[in-house]
């Protein structure tokens, strides 16, 4: 963004900065399409990441008590629930 806001100041000056402006439009592209292929490349990268897929009603806590085996003891403490810990 700093290049274009530079470039367009330097097109509201007097006619030498105009000039040099002018001559700088092919450098300040360049450097535009290189920001662009940077972000591209992200974001394939990031989009192209393995990740396992998020449940917003996701109990962590419950989903291990479930999966526990109940205690052979028989000790209420240690036996499985289906109910939500909080």
């Amino acid at each position: 963004m700093s290049f274009t806001t530079a470039f367009g100041k330097n097109l509201q000056r007097p006619t030498i900065e105009v000039y040099f402006a002018a001559s700088s439009l092919t450098a300040v592209l360049h450097l535009l399409n290189e920001v662009l292929d940077n972000i591209e490349g992200y974001h394939d990268f990031y989009l192209l990441e393995k990740a396992p897929p998020r449940s917003w009603n996701r109990n962590p806590a419950r989903e291990l008590l479930q999966r526990a085996p109940d205690c052979p003891s028989g000790e209420p403490g240690h036996q499985r629930t289906e109910q939500p810990l909080f």
